[in-house]
């Protein structure tokens, strides 16, 4: 129960004094938060000459309440001290914009995200659903971020956050594959870098387009010594079905750990 002192008006029970005890377990803050707001000059306490507690009235808890709810809502505690020192309307209304403009920007952040994990999260249970199917489907429309003849990895971690940053979509390490290489079961790479598919679906200028093309498609999930078993298999289906092999194979790689990735290989076919 709080300890207060209560005063009667037309038969209702009203609290004058609140101990700061009492007040930082009523609205769920520290003891050290309170101190602090009074250290800033937002609240007053009034100290009972009585048993030299210190309480807070009626005005101090409405002001408390009127902070605590403001700082609820993300507004700078500079903005609501001059309010609550100065009266200074202009200052409070100036961060209510400030906090607006930075909730946006939060909410579209998370709406990034949002759209990342769910792209994600597709892209994994896709590949889980079609492990070891091979199938023929039309490729993505992809952008090339970089590609070089040799693996740097500085390059890559750069261009891959550049990427991200600029465009909001999902990046994938590229690992793209000569045609004579597949198909005489050598598997080496020739590129190495960054593609990337905007998650609007938006054209984006200035970059090199991979277009759609019809693919031989299968995914893997495994480690690097098991990928090799995988091509042979891919070559041995595509031998059987008389297909013919058009371009470089592109070898996407979605999520990797030290014992498992999950990757898509496409092979253009005419």
């Amino acid at each position: 129960m709080i300890d207060a002192v209560f005063l009667y008006y037309g038969g209702s029970m009203k609290k004058e004094k609140f101990p700061i005890g009492d007040t930082s377990k009523m609205f769920g803050i520290s003891a050290n938060t309170l101190r602090y707001y009074e250290k800033m000059g937002i609240l007053h306490s009034i100290r009972d000459e009585n048993n030299n507690y210190r309480y807070y009235d009626l005005a101090g808890i409405t002001t408390l309440h009127s902070v605590i709810f403001l700082r609820s809502l993300g507004l700078p505690i500079e903005k609501i001290q001059n309010y609550f020192i100065d009266s200074d309307v202009a200052a409070l209304k100036e961060g209510i914009a400030q906090t607006k403009t930075e909730l946006k920007d939060q909410i579209t952040e998370l709406q990034k995200k949002l759209r990342y994990l769910t792209y994600l999260s597709e892209e994994i249970s896709n590949i889980e659903a079609h492990l070891s199917q091979i199938c023929i489907k039309e490729s993505p429309k992809w952008y090339i971020a970089a590609l070089a003849d040799e693996l740097d990895i500085k390059n890559y971690i750069s261009e891959n956050i550049d990427t991200y940053n600029k465009f909001s979509c999902f990046t994938y390490a590229t690992f793209i594959m000569k045609s004579g290489s597949l198909l005489n079961r050598s598997y080496d790479y020739s590129g190495y870098g960054v593609i990337f598919e905007p998650l609007a679906g938006n054209d984006i200028p200035n970059y090199p387009v991979i277009e759609p093309r019809k693919c031989v498609y299968c995914p893997f999930v495994g480690n690097e010594q098991e990928i090799l078993d995988h091509y042979n298999i891919i070559n041995d289906w595509i031998k059987e079905r008389h297909l013919e092999v058009s371009g470089d194979v592109i070898e996407r790689l979605i999520m990797s750990s030290a014992e498992k990735l999950f990757i898509e290989i496409w092979i253009p076919i005419k």
